[in-house]
């Protein structure tokens, strides 16, 4: 069975390797055992870090998919701290990159009131 493998150590990049494989798809089908063994090796490649797993558009879902994460749990936290949230504070904090949001996540330990929180958004801005 034809391997990804050559095209990988060739410096192909994932999504290349993929279009060509749906285009060999698109023309001929592999027979079920060989669709298999072949989705279990690159699988098993992918695993052992021996190629990047994620194309651009996934590596930028997965991104953003943090960010949302991050962000809720922030607001989770902030809001067992101090109570419920004003509209305009949660928003300024979904605007956070997150880069701030980790920063928000690191110091908001020591915020002693939403005011504490609301002089580190203010500085953030700036």
């Amino acid at each position: 069975m034809p391997s990804a493998w050559p095209l990988y150590e060739r410096g192909y990049e994932r999504e290349a390797i993929v279009n060509l494989y749906r285009f060999i798809d698109w023309i001929i089908q592999l027979p079920a055992e060989l669709e298999l063994e072949f989705r279990t090796e690159l699988e098993q490649w992918e695993q052992e870090g021996r190629m990047p797993y994620l194309s651009t558009i996934e590596r930028m879902a997965r991104q953003e998919g943090l960010e949302q994460g991050e962000r809720a749990l922030i607001l989770r936290q902030l809001a067992r701290r101090f109570g419920e949230m004003s509209a305009q504070r949660q928003a300024r904090i979904e605007a956070l990159a997150l880069p701030q949001l980790e920063e928000l996540g690191e110091v908001l330990l020591d915020f002693q009131s939403g005011a504490d929180l609301d002089i580190w958004l203010d500085e953030t801005d700036a």
